[in-house]
This record gives structure tokens, sequence and C-alpha cells, in this order.
């Protein structure tokens, strides 16, 4: 890529508002226990990213930041994940927890990529900070960006796990590993990408009718 900006002309090329619903509703969270193992070419990481920067977002802070492990080096936070796990556990209980998080990474190694989720404290161009739950809001946004993108990809999965961010994602290398070392800086967990297959369509969903939690004054 050249990096230059893209002039996209609204059009044709959008997809009709009963395609762009479907999409909506087809997004699914697939657990890594049902991820192949196969890998996801780089650059659909990359295209993934980039929707992934076109969140809402005030104030133009952009707080959203994501550190992508490749497969070959996700030992280096399974590391981090086991030594931080196991630090204040009792001797009596460290094989029980010790089989747990083994089990858990089990299942991680089935994906293609692991990206860390990361909310960065960005001032805005007067050195001004928001309120945090809307830089949450756009991370979040981001995220749901990343998803939708996947969806596109019948055979492609993704699974945002919050998992370990009151634990071991505190850990100072984790800290160090991310960028997220500041004050206000924050990990969100863990978006895991990766190949589903065939087990991607065995996941449904419901909701309830849109009409119950709407409100509509006239």
């Amino acid at each position: 890529s050249d990096n230059k900006k893209e002039k996209i002309e609204v059009g044709s090329e959008l997809p009709s508002p009963l395609q762009t619903l479907l999409l909506i509703k087809k997004r699914r969270s697939v657990f890594t226990k049902d991820l192949t193992g196969e890998m996801i070419p780089d650059s659909v990481i990359h295209q993934m990213i980039e929707a992934a920067n076109w969140a809402p977002t005030h104030k133009r802070t952009e707080p959203w930041r994501f550190v992508v492990i490749s497969k070959n080096k996700f030992d280096t936070i399974f590391e981090i994940m086991t030594k931080f796990s196991l630090a204040s556990v009792p001797e009596s209980n460290v094989e029980e927890v010790k089989q747990r998080i083994e089990g858990k990474q089990k299942n991680m190694r089935n994906c293609s990529h692991l990206i860390i989720i990361c909310q960065k404290k960005v001032a805005t161009q007067k050195g001004q900070y928001l309120p945090e739950w809307e830089e949450l809001a756009a991370v979040s946004c981001a995220v749901q960006n990343m998803h939708l993108f996947l969806t596109s990809y019948p055979q492609y999965a993704g699974y945002w796990s919050s998992g370990g961010c009151d634990g071991w994602m505190k850990a100072e290398e984790m800290k160090k590993l991310t960028g997220m070392e500041n004050e206000g800086d924050k990990i969100l967990g863990i978006f895991h990408v990766g190949f589903g297959g065939p087990n991607v369509p065995k996941y449904s969903s419901t909701r309830g009718p849109y009409q119950d939690k709407l409100k509509w004054i006239s």
C-alpha cells in the first residue's frame, strides 16, 4: 500500500439496505474451540483493522489501538498469562489452575491471529480528555466494524473475549508489550480471529423484537 487516501464514490459499490441488514444479522461470536487452526491471510487482517479505523470518534481522538499477535508468537502472551495467573494461586490449587489455563491456550492455538484490543488515552486538539465512556464506546464500535468485516467472509470468524482484563492483562509485561503504559491506557481483551469453515453456520442466534426496545415520540 502507498498509504494514499482512497476516494470512494457513493453509488453502486455500496451494499443495498437489505444486504447491510443481513450482514449485521449474520454476525456471530464463534468460540476458539470451533476454529480449525487454518490461517487467514495477513492482507485480510489489515483490511479488518482498516474497517475498525472508520469507527465513530468524538473529537476524532481515535482511541482504538490493536496489537496483532501472529500464530508463531502466541507463546509470548501465553507465558505472561500463565505466570501472572499462577502467581497468587495457593500451592494446593496450582495444578488445577494450570490445567485450566493450558486448556484455554490449547483452544486459542486454533486461532489464526490474536488481536489485543486497547484503549489509548488521547488528548483532543485542544489538549482536553474526553469522558472514558465515550472512548470505550468508540473502541467498541471499532471492534464491531472488525466483526462485521469478518462476517463478509462466510468461513472466517471472530470473538471478543474480555477474560483476563482484571487479571493477567494488567501485568506489567502486557503493558510493555502493547504500549499501554501510561495512566488511563487500558487493555480491553482479545479479538480471536480464525478459520471457522463448516462450523460457522452452526452458530445461530435470536433477538427479541426491536419494538420492545423502542420508544417513538412523534
